[in-house]
């Protein structure tokens, strides 16, 4: 939902909780979300089916709703760490998660005195094997400007968003996302 200067909605259609119950509103184009927001009741759940930890039982019920948009019987989520090591020391390393069929890089480094020598890209030549062993077919990450973003490019990744000023001013966020094919 996108809010102006007015705080009035773009929105066609929505749910709203309110005092307890959720409500569907067909047409809230010129709804004045100030007065929405004083009159919802927050409240947040300690325990849910049988757990008293809030994080299982929002994940339960987030599951739940997955289920019924796309069929998912369970949360496909695997991490992974690997590495390049010389003499016992870690030169290169990368770390992720596959989830359901795209694969998140988190981190990817290689030693200074190492860089030049092909291994970052021999790490991304692994993982695109190990996502094509698992039936994942997208590899997704996200780096700064002063990171390596042209590297990427290289290896065939495509830029598919940015930000300015993430996580803070004067730097820029790149999301990249390479689809592989066997």
């Amino acid at each position: 939902m996108s809010m102006g200067k007015n705080w009035k909605s773009t929105t066609d259609v929505c749910w709203i909780l309110c005092a307890g119950q959720w409500k569907w509103s067909a047409n809230i184009r010129t709804f004045d979300w100030r007065i929405l927001m004083s009159e919802i009741q927050w409240k947040i759940e300690t325990g849910h089916r049988g757990t008293d930890d809030p994080a299982v039982a929002a994940d339960a019920w987030l599951l739940q709703l997955l289920r019924e948009k796309t069929n998912w019987t369970e949360r496909k989520t695997e991490p992974f760490s690997f590495g390049i090591c010389d003499q016992n020391c870690w030169i290169a390393a990368a770390s992720g998660t596959y989830l359901f069929e795209t694969c998140y890089l988190d981190l990817i480094a290689t030693d200074p005195g190492c860089r030049g020598k092909g291994l970052a890209t021999a790490l991304l030549r692994h993982l695109e094997q190990e996502c094509l062993k698992r039936g994942v077919r997208r590899i997704f990450l996200s780096t700064q400007d002063f990171q390596a973003p042209g590297f990427y490019e290289k290896q065939g990744f495509e830029c598919c968003g940015q930000m300015t000023d993430v996580p803070f001013a004067g730097t820029t966020r790149f999301f990249f996302m390479k689809t592989l094919s066997e």
